[in-house]
């Protein structure tokens, strides 16, 4: 993804990664995958965050079976970024047409948004896990939703 920096001069340059762990349950795998893709303006695909988007999936198509990946995206869903990740796994729901964001008011360079009126988090999953429910919760701490997603797959 990109080297992590210390006191970025903007957001471009905060440096982004990917973490995912592996539990083991009953002497199975599931490995779950997380990252916070970089800010562009409007949310667009600029050079810089297409290069992102390839890296991470990059590692995506390397995971095989039991596997869940969430995010903040900084994605729409009529984005590059969805488009490429449901080739390679199955979006976990709910809807893309429920927003995770914005619930508190965001100013960044004439860009103003304060109004729950935009999906940029996700959860998607390997065709191996059936989802058996999915929701976006109501939280006052963030300027995310946060998506709630319960998973069925054989131990």
């Amino acid at each position: 993804m990109q080297s992590p920096k210390h006191n970025p001069p903007d957001h471009s340059h905060e440096g982004r990664v990917y973490i995912e762990i592996m539990v083991r349950i009953n002497d199975k795998k599931l490995t779950v995958g997380t990252t916070h893709l970089s800010y562009s303006d409007h949310f667009m695909i600029t050079d810089q965050k297409k290069n992102e988007i390839d890296t991470l999936l990059d590692i995506l198509k390397k995971r095989k079976g039991r596997y869940i990946f969430a995010g903040d995206l900084n994605s729409l869903p009529d984005s590059y970024t969805v488009s490429q990740l449901e080739k390679i796994l199955s979006h976990s729901e709910p809807a893309y047409s429920q927003n995770s964001w914005t619930t508190k008011p965001f100013k960044y360079e004439g860009f103003c948004e304060n109004k729950l009126n935009r999906r940029l988090d996700y959860i998607y999953n390997s065709k191996d896990i059936n989802i058996v429910d999915s929701e976006i919760l109501e939280c006052p701490y963030s300027d995310h939703l946060p998506i709630q997603t319960s998973f069925n797959f054989s131990i």
